[in-house]
């Protein structure tokens, strides 16, 4: 139903038009509101495959990098950023794991000279 009332360049100018406002924070919450579309909408549109959804993964991933940046700029809440990162966009922490097994390490000839 909602999908109906776009048409790709009139989407195209809504997204442009969404990102030239410099004042507000860009989230996908925001742009499903300045849509006039529910979140869930947006999220079956970015997974449909139509020339719609490569649209709005582009502008996915204009918010993705405002949130990487500004969060390591100190603009956001660095915990919040990690947060949005990880819940929308898939991000999370490498957790090192223990080796499992018996393992081997050999150390090149040319580097035995440097062991203490």
């Amino acid at each position: 139903m909602g999908r109906l009332k776009f048409t790709r360049a009139g989407l195209q100018k809504m997204l442009a038009d969404y990102f030239d406002d410099g004042d507000s924070i860009k989230s996908l919450a925001g742009l499903a509101v300045f849509l006039c579309i529910d979140s869930k909408l947006l999220t079956a549109m970015l997974q449909d495959g139509s020339s719609l959804s490569e649209q709005l993964n582009i502008a996915k991933t204009h918010i993705e990098k405002d949130i990487v940046e500004n969060g390591l700029r100190g603009k956001y809440n660095a915990t919040m950023s990690s947060f949005l990162l990880k819940t929308c966009f898939g991000y999370s922490e490498k957790a090192e794991q223990p080796l499992a097994g018996d393992f081997r390490v050999e150390v090149a000839d040319e580097l035995k000279k440097f062991a203490v």
